[in-house]
């Protein structure tokens, strides 16, 4: 089953329910947000000790969207079974090198997404978009 917790209005088509409850029951928890004001430290350490000791823990956002002095504890004392991000290159913190020694830890580099694939794919959108777009039917528009 799969279960989610949106901050917005939007209605994703999974069954939504309060974050407290997706952290107590979810086996996977994955974090996709944006950094911002409101979501610095999201998983504090309060929410993080709402996982369970089973549960693996997947951040591909921003780093500052969770606790990971919290994280690190949680992990060395069997409160939660693994941990896997995105490093951002431009920002180092010194809970990092304690992490990245961990057995149950896997850290990418925050282009991990990088495939040949997905490099791919990003020509084919483009191409589309402008042929659309020549056409008078663009689509992907962004709005500041």
């Amino acid at each position: 089953n799969v279960i989610g917790y949106n901050r917005t209005k939007k209605k994703p088509g999974v069954p939504q329910v309060p974050i407290e409850k997706l952290l107590k029951n979810s086996d996977i928890v994955s974090i996709n947000l944006a950094l911002n004001n409101e979501t610095k430290l999201f998983l504090n350490r309060d929410r993080l000790n709402l996982i369970k000791p089973t549960s693996i823990l997947v951040n591909v956002s921003p780093e500052d969207l969770i606790d990971q002095e919290a994280v690190y504890e949680m992990l060395t004392s069997n409160r939660l079974a693994g941990y896997a991000y995105e490093t951002d290159e431009g920002k180092t913190y010194p809970i990092q090198k304690k992490l990245i020694q961990l057995d149950s830890v896997v850290a990418t580099p925050h282009m991990a997404w990088f495939t040949y694939e997905s490099e791919q794919r990003v020509k084919d959108m483009t191409i589309k978009n402008l042929q659309a777009m020549v056409k008078g039917e663009p689509i992907n528009n962004v709005a500041a």
